[in-house]
């Protein structure tokens, strides 16, 4: 936990129009906060507030709880324009997923049905989505550059994944049969918005992937490698992040390459 992420309702205006968040002691931030990183009245630290941005905060002291007195805000970025469509793991594994993917930078994750998910995952207590919503929150701390938590939805039919994506993305099914690397598929597509359907532990059945090829789903791989859901989770948007990274450096490249165009043009 490398930023404490306060939501909004837990920030109040006090006297002189200070903003301060007062958490329980037993809450798990404020423990961490005094247990972990040891810090005491007059103390400063790293917190965002969710959905508005990032700041630093100051600990006071208060008569009961863990108090903090918010500094300037700085507005919060947009999350990377990756949707994860991972197909719903172990409920145990499910929450080490979706903190992951939280933390890695994701825009939402759509946990789905297929012929390997048990229909008793979306059952269970631990894949509820305050559950998972609280892992995804868990990421964004860990992480420590993000005010906004991941949209989590879940969809128990695969064939109607299709009604929630947009039409302006990239999507890319990983299957152990992809032709191509998924970051040579990332950049043939040129994706600047992109889905990732990751499978079940064993993998889609090959009418899943041909369903998702309908749908706009090109395969693509991740190596020779069988690897579990939240480590294929973790290499995937490895891969997808140094591609969007890479996409920005050129964009800027060709950006000042055609303002020095123009002012050459200009000087002439």
């Amino acid at each position: 936990m490398n930023r404490i992420l306060l939501l909004l309702a837990e920030v109040k205006q006090a006297v002189g129009g200070d903003r301060i968040a007062i958490l329980p002691e037993t809450d798990v931030r404020a423990v961490h906060a005094k247990k972990v990183l040891k810090v005491g009245t007059g103390d400063v630290i790293r917190v965002a507030v969710e959905g508005e941005g990032l700041c630093n905060a100051t600990v006071i002291e208060t008569e009961n709880g863990f108090g903090l007195q918010l500094g300037d805000i700085s507005p919060a970025r947009d999350l990377p324009p990756i949707t994860l469509l991972l197909a719903l793991p172990r409920p145990r594994a499910a929450k080490r997923a979706v903190r992951a993917a939280a933390q890695m930078g994701v825009r939402e994750i759509c946990l789905v049905g297929a012929a390997r998910v048990e229909k008793s995952f979306f059952e269970a207590k631990d894949t509820r989505i305050e559950v998972l919503t609280g892992m995804a929150r868990e990421g964004v701390m860990q992480a420590a550059v993000d005010a906004h938590v991941p949209q989590l939805r879940m969809e128990p039919r695969l064939w109607r994944v299709g009604e929630h994506l947009p039409d302006d993305v990239v999507r890319v099914v990983l299957h152990p049969t992809g032709a191509k690397p998924l970051g040579e598929v990332l950049r043939e597509k040129n994706a600047s918005k992109i889905v990732l359907a990751v499978g079940p532990e064993g993998g889609w059945l090959n009418n899943e992937v041909e369903f998702l090829m309908r749908e706009g789903f090109v395969p693509a791989g991740l190596g020779i490698r069988i690897l579990s859901s939240e480590v294929a989770v973790a290499v995937a948007l490895t891969v997808t992040h140094e591609h969007i990274n890479n996409c920005v450096v050129r964009n800027a490249l060709k950006t000042d390459a055609a303002l020095l165009t123009l002012d050459c043009d200009q000087t002439n």
